[in-house]
């Protein structure tokens, strides 16, 4: 699934690792919130980087990060100046994943049904390994399945140019603005309590504690 916005951010010294703490809360807001199962961001320059060898880890004090978020992170790819990450909840990217239609449409790319999304996070490593990127991201990014199979299937054709979702709408748009506005609320509840709050744990408290509540 195309992704032109694919953030990317640069782990910095100790001095600034609140500003990138408050920065990743509000990023990955809507996978805290529970409305979005993955983001996926690329890491790059960090000072702390893993030698080659600690494939699974973008930076040392990465289980620290997730640990205050409360999420994971899948380590897609790597290159000489970072990594494609994908933070997920697990719970929900599972949940997700295995939903009928998304299933049935992982299964035409060789994903097989499982209870861990460990299975589904290494068949679509795999399948970026291979030098295409894996379209079907989009369905672990939380983007609906009508937009993924529309964007896969008939890539220019019949998409709603004047949408400005973060990905190409396909079909009725109803469905896509909803989700749309979904992540919009959390990444606008998010600025408000990091706008509020400067202890950066308490942040991410107070949106942690609201998951789940987001809906349309």
């Amino acid at each position: 699934m195309n992704n032109k916005n694919k953030n990317i951010i640069s782990m910095c010294n100790e001095e600034d690792q609140d500003k990138l703490l408050r920065w990743l809360t509000k990023k990955l807001s809507p996978v805290m919130l529970r409305v979005k199962p993955s983001i996926m961001i690329r890491v790059s320059n960090c000072p702390w980087q893993i030698p080659s060898g600690g494939y699974d880890l973008f930076c040392i004090r990465q289980r620290e990060i997730l640990s205050s978020l409360d999420l994971e992170a899948f380590i897609l790819g790597k290159c000489r100046d970072g990594a494609l990450a994908l933070f997920y909840d697990r719970e929900f990217l599972l949940e997700t994943l295995r939903q009928p239609g998304n299933h049935a449409f992982l299964t035409d790319f060789g994903y097989e049904y499982s209870d861990n999304p460990d299975s589904y996070l290494h068949c679509l490593k795999k399948h970026y390994d291979n030098g295409e990127f894996p379209h079907e991201v989009g369905i672990f990014l939380g983007y609906p399945l009508k937009d993924v199979m529309g964007f896969v299937y008939n890539k220019q054709d019949s998409y709603c140019s004047s949408l400005k979702c973060g990905w190409r709408v396909y079909g009725s748009p109803e469905e896509s603005i909803r989700l749309k506005k979904t992540f919009t609320m959390a990444e606008t509840l998010a600025g408000m309590i990091l706008n509020e709050f400067k202890d950066v744990q308490r942040c991410i408290h107070e949106i942690l504690r609201r998951k789940g509540t987001i809906n349309l």
